[in-house]
């Protein structure tokens, strides 16, 4: 069981690996809106154009050299989002930079940073069905899950054992960006771009909480800048909606004009109702967090 928040108290200096990423863009932007020092850790800054001021370590991580930075590092909150091929749940790249997030982090650690966020995901768990809690059982079934289901076994190890917060995040099912995605929903906008006619998909009944990456994004903010925060938690929009129901949204979101077939193709072997995660910790923060 995950223990309580103990107490809100607003942290005030941030790290933020993969910064220029899919979702660090949006964390590094709401902290920095919100009046935090942030430092974004990214390896090329032209691609980035963050609003408020921000502090820009241009680097490949596992190139930077930690003791120039250690004045910032000490006393920070580490926000750790980078990630290789996070869109490629079977490249050898998760497992394989395994020991280097490791080492970064406990580089972190020993120059004195004050909490670790580490970024989780569903495919930790494997196969789930219906409402999802903080304490399910991983059962990881590729390369990512997997990967990502050991960083977070072997962060938690570390930060207990140097006594060092630790906070787990478990995001569900991330929309939004969809140019820089490779879901259904981007092969919907590439089919459209291209003039084909119709999309063909399955049925779509299995059910999602579905989340903007924008909103992830904000929602990362927030939980990370309280302190007693910790173990794991699930992150989400509330809003459980079937495949089916989202891609129809979608559609008419974008003004589309492809044609979505239902049913064209027959659902995958063994897929279940679908899974959403409990959010009743992150909704007591986003209800009791003082204004910032």
């Amino acid at each position: 069981m995950n223990p309580p928040f103990l107490k809100v108290e607003i942290l005030s200096k941030f790290i933020v690996t993969g910064s220029a990423g899919y979702i660090g863009r949006y964390v590094v932007t709401t902290l920095a809106e919100q009046g935090h020092e942030v430092f974004a850790v990214l390896r090329d800054s032209s691609k980035v154009n963050f609003t408020g001021d921000v502090d820009i370590i241009e680097s490949d991580l596992w190139q930077l050299d930690m003791e120039k930075y250690a004045s910032i590092v000490h006393g920070a909150t580490l926000i750790h989002l980078a990630w290789q091929d996070g869109f490629v749940h079977t490249s050898d790249a998760h497992m394989g930079h395994l020991s280097d997030h490791f080492n970064f982090v406990r580089s972190c650690i020993n120059l004195g940073v004050k909490k670790v966020v580490g970024l989780g995901t569903m495919h930790e768990l494997g196969p789930q069905t219906g409402l999802v809690g903080e304490d399910a059982v991983p059962n990881p079934q590729n390369q990512y899950g997997i990967a990502k289901n050991a960083l977070r076994l072997s962060l938690s190890e570390l930060c207990e054992r140097n006594g060092v917060e630790y906070l787990w995040l478990r995001c569900y099912y991330i929309l939004g960006d969809d140019s820089r995605n490779h879901s259904v929903f981007t092969k919907m906008l590439q089919l459209d771009a291209a003039g084909e006619k119709t999309m063909p998909l399955t049925l779509g009944t299995t059910k999602f909480d579905f989340i903007d990456v924008e909103e992830l994004g904000s929602k990362i903010a927030l939980v990370s800048a309280i302190e007693g925060s910790s173990g794991v938690l699930n992150i989400g929009s509330g809003k459980v909606m079937t495949l089916r129901e989202r891609l129809e949204q979608f559609h008419k979101e974008h003004n589309l004009t492809i044609e979505l077939d239902f049913g064209a193709f027959p659902e995958r072997q063994g897929i279940s109702e679908g899974c959403w995660p409990y959010l009743g910790r992150l909704d007591s923060f986003q209800r009791d967090l003082p204004e910032i």
